[in-house]
């Protein structure tokens, strides 16, 4: 429950504000913790608050505690809450039209890696730390309001953003912009209606519905530590290259 939220400690409160003035976020964000929550989130259109729950206080180590507040300041920052808000309302207006469904889906899952990139990039390319951090929230319940935007969208899509960035560590500043989405949804409000929607239906569900077992934490887990032991490998095979030159 929202009502029931509480203060953070100084030291976390300080360590948002630092994570905002580094990635240049003119927006001020408030910190709150809460025990309802599994995943944190933003939520609030002209005065946002991120909603952290108080276990990960315990639960993160202090540099990924660091990447959750970068992943909800880039939300606020990129005005990701007003762009989601408006997608809530052509999906209320064309709840009828399976491609706006279809488009929401797509949209959202286009933001969180924009975001994903973003964190990476303020994080150095350390996307290791980032997927671990990933991995332990996903291992609480995801709930959040509609109209929030957290680190989890959902653990079914989560694998699938691991094994991306894992892959591609951006070291390079994220270039698609707000703007891009806002585009896709301005043009989708004013095209969709002529569209014809047959055969869209079955479409609509494979792109929607997760195939089952392969998201599961467990393997998420076991790409971070194959991962892990290869880069442990590629260290010691280095070392004796170098001694034996």
């Amino acid at each position: 429950d929202l009502k029931c939220s509480r203060r953070p400690p100084i030291w976390a409160a300080d360590a948002l504000e630092a994570v905002r003035i580094q990635m240049k976020c003119r927006r001020k964000i408030e910190l709150q913790l809460t025990d309802a929550m599994g995943s944190p989130f933003v939520c609030g259109l002209r005065n946002p608050v991120i909603f952290l729950p108080a276990n990960l206080l315990e639960k993160l180590t202090h540099i990924q505690l660091k990447t959750v507040f970068a992943h909800e300041v880039t939300h606020v920052k990129r005005f990701d809450i007003w762009t989601n808000s408006l997608q809530s309302v052509l999906q209320i207006i064309y709840w009828w039209h399976p491609l706006v469904w279809l488009a929401n889906v797509r949209i959202g899952h286009l933001r969180e890696q924009v975001t994903d990139d973003a964190v990476i990039f303020f994080m150095k390319g350390d996307s290791q730390t980032y997927a671990q951090t990933l991995l332990t929230i996903a291992k609480s319940a995801v709930h959040r309001p509609g109209l929030s935007l957290g680190i989890l969208k959902t653990k079914s899509f989560l694998r699938h953003r691991v094994e991306r960035f894992l892959k591609n560590s951006t070291t390079g500043q994220p270039g698609i912009t707000k703007s891009g989405i806002i585009i896709v949804l301005v043009f989708g409000a004013v095209f969709l209606p002529m569209g014809r929607t047959q055969s869209i239906n079955h479409e609509t569900a494979n792109h929607t519905k997760p195939r089952a077992g392969k998201h599961s934490l467990d393997e998420i887990q076991q790409l971070l530590k194959d991962r892990d032991e290869a880069a442990v490998k590629a260290k010691t095979a280095e070392k004796l290259a170098w001694e034996s030159g």
